[in-house]
């Protein structure tokens, strides 16, 4: 708001011109320093996911990673990204999971298990087809079919 106030042709100017370039420095400031934090914030957050992909990844550890609460945490994320912290998880984790099955297109979803901290194989189908827009088989067979094999 302070940003569409010092910027309004409508508002008069009670301190003079020197005065408000100063205050719109200041305000330029603060948001570039803000842009700063929610970038540092998410790429905390990325980084842990990445760090920690082959194991179980909580809304706890994430929150306790980025400093903040629970509950404040989420609603942030959800704020700054448009989906849940836990949303992205299983997104990279699928992702992850499907970059693996395009190397190995002979492995079994038993052999990616592991990699992805998932416990049995129904649920990272299930995470496959959702996150990753294909099932197991088609994305093996297109890795199959890309490779000559």
């Amino acid at each position: 708001r302070l940003l569409m106030l010092a910027h309004d042709p409508a508002r008069k100017t009670v301190l003079g011109e020197e005065a408000d370039a100063f205050v719109s420095s200041i305000l330029a400031e603060f948001v570039l320093r803000a842009k700063t934090a929610e970038d540092d914030f998410l790429s905390k957050v990325s980084r842990y996911t990445e760090e920690h992909i082959h194991g179980p990844i909580r809304l706890d550890d994430l929150a306790r990673h980025a400093g903040l609460e629970k509950h404040h945490f989420g609603r942030k994320y959800k704020q700054l990204t448009g989906r849940t912290p836990m949303q992205d998880v299983k997104r990279r984790k699928a992702a992850y999971a499907k970059h693996v099955l395009q190397s190995n297109p002979r492995w079994t979803l038993r052999n990616v298990l592991p990699l992805v901290g998932i416990r049995n194989t129904a649920t990272l189908s299930r995470l496959l087809t959702r996150h990753a827009g294909a099932s197991a088989s088609d994305i093996k067979k297109a890795a199959r079919s890309k490779n000559g094999r």
